[in-house]
């Protein structure tokens, strides 16, 4: 949850606008997953 952004926020804006988007806390965690 980044500043309100939760999953069905992340599901409202993919349904309305087709574009798939990216949580910032998701992206660090993907990041520092790859990297241990």
């Amino acid at each position: 949850n980044c500043m309100g952004f939760n999953y069905r926020m992340k599901q409202i804006i993919f349904e309305t606008t087709g574009v798939p988007t990216i949580q910032s806390n998701a992206l660090v965690a993907r990041v520092l997953k790859e990297l241990v």
